[in-house]
């Protein structure tokens, strides 16, 4: 409830002209949106992953009724704004409640949707996960993505996940119970001292994301998961698999082919190519590991290796991690 203070304030609060039009709070059925569609005339393109997403919501009512966001007709009675919410409704067949303005002043028309566009991330900077938005944003969609069945972990990764999936941001933030926060912000941990230790603090997301397909896709026993995280917080890897996925990463050397830069993609196959590797008994003795890690020897059949798995994973279609052909 508004401060009793404030309230009176804005009551008594110098106020511009409207020449009689207010905003009125209408219940638009899709015959309505349908003729109010007929007076959109002079609009930008109709965007139509946009429509596509609004229409998902109100199909299974996670359209927010009532949204601030006015629809608007100019002073020739053309539809300025809303043009997607109202073609949603008529897609959906489901009436919704929206603000609608008549007589808006096209100047107005000028400034709108110029402002800064509120992401997950800011929603997330404002509650009690503010330390870890950044990262969780992203693997909150993943996320959910996966656990409803829309999106495969492949197609997920290998595209926006606006692409895969539709979902709202609402759908996204409902994911961010407690309990998959706190998960999370664990494997954000990890990737933060792994990223600090090996990366100069670079690909933190990225290893993050790997990190939670590991824990929510494998089988793995968790202690092969924690021992293969813990070694990749080290600074002399004990693991050979690690051992040369830090090399690969820190030299951007994949066999003798030198890149400029690794995606998130790539960050994210090879680090799951390492943690095959790992749990396939592909290891060597710390000697052997610290003697590959601090040498200037060129990359060979394990970087092979890891190139092939990632050309697997964007290839496979699927939640499973697809095996990797270790010689």
């Amino acid at each position: 409830m508004i401060d009793t203070q404030l309230g009176a304030m804005l009551d008594n609060a110098v106020t511009m002209p409207s020449n009689g039009q207010t905003p009125r709070l209408i219940h638009v059925t899709p015959h309505l949106a349908a003729k109010m569609l007929q007076f959109n005339t002079n609009n930008r393109p109709i965007r139509e992953s946009i429509v596509a997403k609004y229409t998902n919501d109100m199909l299974h009512e996670r359209w927010t009724p009532g949204i601030n966001d006015i629809i608007t007709f100019n002073a020739k009675g053309q539809l300025s704004n809303g043009q997607q919410r109202l073609t949603a409704v008529v897609r959906s067949q489901r009436a919704q409640y929206f603000w609608v303005l008549t007589e808006m002043d096209p100047k107005a028309f000028n400034n709108m949707d110029n402002g800064m566009t509120r992401r997950t991330t800011d929603y997330l900077s404002m509650g009690k996960h503010a330390t870890y938005a950044r990262e969780l944003s992203p693997m909150l969609g993943i996320l959910y993505a996966m656990q409803c069945g829309e999106a495969t972990m492949t197609n997920t990764l290998y595209g926006r996940v606006a692409r895969n999936i539709s979902s709202s941001r609402n759908d996204v933030l409902d994911s961010a119970t407690q309990e998959n926060c706190e998960k999370l912000e664990q494997l954000i941990i990890s990737a933060r001292k792994i990223a600090n230790t090996q990366f100069q603090r670079r690909y933190v997301t990225n290893i993050a994301i790997a990190l939670m397909f590991i824990t929510e896709l494998n089988r793995a026993d968790d202690d092969v998961i924690d021992s293969f995280i813990t070694d990749m917080q080290s600074t002399t890897p004990a693991y050979e698999p690690v051992a040369k996925l830090i090399k690969t990463i820190d030299t951007k050397t994949i066999g003798r082919q030198q890149v400029t830069k690794f995606s998130r993609q790539d960050i994210v196959a090879l680090t799951l190519g390492a943690f095959e590797a790992f749990t396939a008994n592909k290891i060597s003795s710390k000697a052997i590991a610290n003697s590959i890690y601090k040498t200037g020897d060129t990359l060979t059949k394990y970087d092979r290796l890891l190139q092939n798995y990632r050309q697997q994973l964007k290839k496979h279609n699927g939640n499973k991690l697809p095996s990797l052909p270790i010689a």
